[in-house]
């Protein structure tokens, strides 16, 4: 009985926890300048859409870059940004 209440527990957990990335997005940054490394730093601490951006890795020096996940509703959002910005990007 017990056996079966945690099997069952733990399928719902499993079940419960899964989320969908279907058109997602990643994108590289790569800051050429101390401004660039700014505009980076601007950008996750946006409060209209930075919340909703899951920064994988942070650059730390120049040329470092900065790998960010991007939901679909702000794609367009983020690449207006960084192509405003002159901003070196790549989808990965």
């Amino acid at each position: 009985m017990k056996f079966s209440v945690a099997v069952t527990l733990l399928f719902a957990a499993l079940c419960a926890g899964k989320k969908s990335y279907d058109g997602y997005s990643v994108y590289r940054i790569t800051p050429r300048t101390e401004r660039a490394g700014n505009f980076i730093q601007e950008l996750s601490e946006n409060v209209n859409y930075g919340q909703s951006l899951d920064f994988w890795h942070e650059s730390r020096n120049l040329g470092d870059p900065t790998d960010v996940m991007v939901p679909p509703r702000y794609k367009a959002l983020v690449e207006d940004f960084l192509r405003r910005r002159h901003m070196e990007f790549s989808l990965l």
